[in-house]
């Protein structure tokens, strides 16, 4: 959908791979899905000090409903 709308999302498998694409470049927006893990702070702090839009995902999945 994000491509639909033309962004060009990139995913990380861990915070030290997201940490080393950030020293080369800066996204239009980034979506985290567990705010609260103590280990994306530094993530944060750099992405807030490039004014960066964060989307927080807190919460389990939705799941499918039952018709």
């Amino acid at each position: 959908m994000l491509e639909r709308l033309g962004y060009h999302p990139l995913g990380f498998s861990s915070n030290k791979d997201a940490e080393a694409w950030l020293e080369e470049d800066t996204p239009e927006a980034a979506i985290v899905d567990d705010p609260c893990d103590r280990e994306l702070e530094g993530l944060f702090g750099v992405l807030k000090a490039r004014n960066v839009d964060l989307i927080a995902l807190d919460g389990p999945p939705p799941q499918p409903s039952k018709a």
